[in-house]
């Protein structure tokens, strides 16, 4: 009994340390190296190719070695997720530094920690990630490619976007004066054509200054330019102008404080130049989740003319 009891067990320690090695072996995977491959060119798939000789490994030591058979699973499973991650690590880590290249971009997303341009270069598309000026939504973007030790080109969160003089836009329509410059605000945006966007979004702001979005554009756009004191006017001001809105539909609530007061406020603490106070209060905000993002933006613009 006593020496079943001893196998039984033996049993249950080699099958959880293999499950052990195998679980290991997931996160090195799916963890630390998937953020190095996001920004890796993959040449012919080699994590795939990997795969091949490792199996064969492992048929032969089953084959060949009694012993391997108890933790050859999880072994192989270990050496192949460790090979994988020194290979592409080491291939980052010693890469020499490259160009600039101009990319297409289809996305700019903002995520809880985090801003991300979407790009498509070489054939494949990859993640990169930005600092929040350089989250914007244009035609293309350059973006530093190095040459990894392997060969296999690494994207580098060296993100620059240059303004163009590419600014033609569609005619301004007098009889939709207000969309035909919003319209056209965007598509020069999107061209990288910031000073032209930057004027039909103040026209149309003369022409409708209680619509959030207008400040919210143009102050992106000088954001973009890092124009940080013209951007955190115009995003506060957008900020004010959604939760105004918001608070009419009865839709949110802030404590009882009116968030137009607290605008006036902060913009007499940027006419006096205390950038650190402006950082600080804009933590009162934080109740107000549909306005994270344009806080967040505040407190950079605030924190960025406070190193000034």
């Amino acid at each position: 009994m006593k020496r079943i009891l001893v196998i039984v067990l033996k049993i249950i320690g080699l099958v959880l340390l293999n499950a052990l090695l195998i679980a290991f072996s997931f996160w090195l995977y799916y963890g630390p190296t998937k953020e190095i491959l996001w920004y890796t060119e993959s040449l012919n798939d080699v994590e795939y190719w990997m795969i091949l000789p490792f199996l064969l490994g492992l048929i032969f030591c089953f084959t060949v070695y009694k012993k391997f058979r108890y933790v050859g699973i999880g072994l192989t499973a270990l050496c192949y997720s460790l090979s994988l991650f020194l290979l592409f690590f080491t291939n980052k880590q010693f890469a020499s530094e490259g160009n600039y290249k101009t990319v297409s971009l289809y996305s700019a997303r903002e995520t809880k920690d985090a801003y991300f341009l979407h790009v498509s270069i070489y054939g494949w598309s990859c993640r990169v990630k930005v600092s929040p000026e350089n989250c914007f939504l244009a035609d293309s973007v350059k973006v530093r490619i190095d040459k990894g030790l392997f060969g296999m080109r690494n994207i580098t969160q060296d993100v620059i976007i240059e303004e163009t003089n590419n600014c033609e836009h569609a005619a301004i329509d007098s009889t939709h004066v207000l969309r035909s410059h919003s319209l056209a605000g965007g598509e020069l945006a999107e061209k990288r054509c910031f000073s032209g966007a930057i004027f039909h979004y103040t026209q149309c702001i003369q022409l409708d200054s209680i619509t959030s979005d207008f400040y919210l554009h143009r102050g992106l756009i000088y954001l973009v330019q890092k124009d940080y004191k013209n951007a955190l006017i115009d995003i506060l001001q957008a900020a004010s102008l959604e939760y105004s809105s918001i608070k009419g539909k009865g839709i949110s609530r802030f404590d009882g404080q009116d968030l137009a007061a607290i605008a006036s406020d902060l913009k007499g603490m940027l006419e006096r130049k205390e950038y650190a106070a402006i950082g600080e209060n804009m933590d009162n905000l934080g109740a107000l989740i549909n306005l994270k993002s344009n806080i967040k933006l505040i407190k950079l613009c605030a924190e960025k003319l406070k190193e000034k």
